[in-house]
């Protein structure tokens, strides 16, 4: 009886909190692979202001809070890095005539540091009236 009311007990312990995803909730080291590939991606784009359409702004893009999309993918503005395939990828534009899709991957060297590397790049044109 009292392991029944520890199991109870702690499956009602689990169940308590908000129902958002939050960053708390995310496995320690699926978090720590994000931030650092977030740090990489923030990094490349001070690199080159002008790779991406836009020019996006390093400084908002690392203030900026990792959304948790689930099965291994982080939101971080328009970009989406999946930790598991250690690859990103950006679509700028869908509104306008040009869509840009970008995608990307990063190298992780052996001290664990990631290192986002230049991305492809598809530009789409719409057609209508």
């Amino acid at each position: 009886m009292r392991a029944l009311l520890l199991v109870t007990g702690l499956a009602l312990f689990a169940g308590c909190g908000s129902t958002a995803t939050s960053q708390s909730r995310i496995p320690g080291d699926e978090l720590a692979m994000a931030e650092k590939a977030k740090a990489a991606l923030v990094e490349l784009v001070r690199s080159d202001r002008n790779l991406f359409i836009g020019n996006p702004d390093p400084d908002i893009l690392a203030g900026l809070r990792l959304e948790n999309y689930g099965d291994h993918e982080f939101g971080l503005g328009r970009f989406i890095i999946n930790v598991e395939k250690r690859r990103y990828q950006a679509t700028i534009g869908l509104e306008g005539p040009e869509p840009y899709h970008y995608y990307g991957s990063f190298e992780v060297h052996s001290d664990g540091r990631w290192h986002a590397l230049r991305p492809e790049l598809q530009r789409f044109h719409r057609m209508g009236p």
